[in-house]
């Protein structure tokens, strides 16, 4: 089956057809600077794509999701980036869905007993 993560009855339709157990996330709109001139585009694929993925993990219960995040590090000086960093301010929109992609999962996890994994790249 081929479609978008944001076409949530797509979604729906693959988990109902497939009753997956673990679900591994690798989508995402990528590229810093790229969503600066195409905001739209981050939304669509980072926010509402991910979030109909978190809905049908609810729906149809999974043992596991595994998903991606990076480039989250905001306005960090540091070198070398750490998973352990703050990173309350991001400097780009990709960074602020990635980031929100990981607080919706972990609420998710938290309401509705989702096992949910983030995966550094």
């Amino acid at each position: 089956m081929k479609g978008s993560i944001a076409d949530k009855a797509f979604v729906d339709q693959l988990f109902d057809d497939y009753r997956p157990a673990v679900v591994v996330n690798l989508a995402a709109q990528a590229g810093v600077r790229y969503s600066i001139d195409h905001p739209d585009v981050y939304i669509v694929s980072n926010l509402i794509g991910f979030f109909n993925i978190l809905e049908a993990c609810r729906h149809y219960p999974v043992e596991h999701l595994v998903y991606a995040s990076s480039s989250v590090y905001g306005g960090n000086s540091k070198v070398p980036f750490s998973t352990e960093d703050p990173v309350d301010h991001p400097v780009s929109l990709y960074a602020a869905t990635k980031k929100s992609n990981e607080l919706l999962a972990h609420s998710y996890s938290k309401l509705y007993d989702i096992l949910a994994f983030c995966s550094f790249s």
